[in-house]
């Protein structure tokens, strides 16, 4: 393989045997090297290949702007997740996402501009690994930077990992904002309005449902519960009769009975949507 381009003395785009272009992570990979040379073997440590012009001109300004440990950190943490959680996740995107976002929270964190997680206790519950990995790789993060993070970061960058998941599932990207559409069209049809789709209540349910169908899809919904269930059966009827049409709607696509656990966290964000819809 031969060097295309130099980001930094531990990354590299160079040509393979294909003249395609690759990205090369490894210490020292360009120490003493100039373009056109012959890459060492010995030193890659991880490659990966990205799919447009863009993600590689956004790639290569990002490593030539950041500190090498922001790169140790980030691939530091993809083989504890790996380790972790057992995914094969496609590396070239998840090591993109998190380096790109170490880099942002970190720059926030000295700014002393913290932004709060509104999905830090679902991710708790719904994935205790990749919550495990991200509390894990805070501490990655402080042994390279010596910047500590604050725990609403654990939950994004387990949220990264999630994604890198999800991006593996055998349900798409597209399949499920298909169902995403008509599961809103379901919820305005019964309550008689139109959606914001602006709103922080919408988009915090849109992620939920998108948590919901991935869990259904890789068979990891939460039925050991009902107690949630009950009380919101209780409290929220227009709810309930709408979530029920919903459950009916994913028993005919995915043919599969919606808990009554998942019921009650639908019933709890559909009510609080429709109820700052109206204001």
């Amino acid at each position: 393989m031969i060097i295309s381009r130099i980001m930094n003395n531990n990354a590299v785009v160079a040509l393979d045997e294909n003249g395609d272009e690759t990205i090369l992570l490894g210490k020292g990979i360009a120490f003493q090297k100039k373009v056109h040379d012959p890459v060492e073997r010995s030193k890659i440590e991880k490659k990966f290949i990205l799919e447009s012009k863009n993600e590689m001109k956004y790639v290569e300004e990002l490593f030539r702007s950041i500190p090498p440990s922001y790169i140790n950190a980030t691939n530091e943490i993809i083989e504890t997740a790996k380790n972790t959680i057992g995914t094969n996740f496609k590396e070239g995107n998840l090591f993109i996402s998190l380096v790109d976002h170490i880099a942002f929270a970190i720059e926030r964190k000295i700014s002393n501009e913290m932004i709060e997680n509104p999905l830090l206790i679902e991710i708790k519950k719904f994935y205790p690994n990749e919550f495990k990995v991200g509390a894990l790789a805070l501490e990655i993060i402080e042994k390279h930077t010596d910047i500590k993070l604050d725990e609403d970061e654990a939950g994004y960058i387990a949220f990264n990992l999630i994604n890198a998941t999800l991006n593996s599932n055998k349900t798409s990207i597209k399949e499920i904002t298909i169902i995403i559409k008509n599961l809103i069209s379901i919820i305005e049809s019964n309550y008689n309005v139109k959606l914001d789709d602006n709103s922080t209540y919408y988009i915090r349910f849109i992620t939920h449902l998108k948590f919901f169908l991935y869990r259904l899809s890789s068979n990891k919904v939460n039925n050991n519960d009902e107690f949630l269930y009950k009380i919101a059966k209780d409290k929220f009827k227009k709810e309930y009769e709408c979530a029920k049409q919903i459950a009916a709607y994913i028993n005919d696509y995915y043919n599969f009975r919606v808990p009554n656990e998942e019921l009650g966290y639908l019933m709890i964000h559909i009510n609080s949507m429709i109820l700052h819809n109206k204001k």
